[in-house]
């Protein structure tokens, strides 16, 4: 059971740093993706002008996300290899049972 156990943690991991990437590389979409001019929110969506690079000021706001998104990768890593520790120790019991 204790095995179980671990491998569900390190599921559970792993699936927490997926949804807090998801979270993070929104929160930097909607901070980065804003219209140029108020009056091209008139034109149809092909027709929009999209200014992609952030401002100055505005670079700062995703520190943040970026930061979480780093920590997020630490996470998944750190449930995959409970997982496969969980996994090999799973091996080592099957072979001498």
């Amino acid at each position: 059971m204790m095995i179980n156990t671990a491998v569900n943690t390190g599921i559970g991991s792993i699936q927490g740093a997926i949804k807090s990437t998801d979270g993070s590389a929104q929160e930097m979409a909607r901070e980065t993706v804003h219209p140029l001019a108020p009056a091209s929110m008139a034109a149809p969506v092909a027709e929009r002008r999209m200014q992609t690079t952030p401002s100055a000021s505005r670079q700062d706001s995703w520190e943040e996300p970026a930061l979480e998104q780093e920590a997020a990768l630490y996470r998944a890593q750190g449930g995959a290899r409970i997982v496969s520790a969980g996994n090999k120790v799973g091996r080592a019991i099957d072979t001498f049972a």
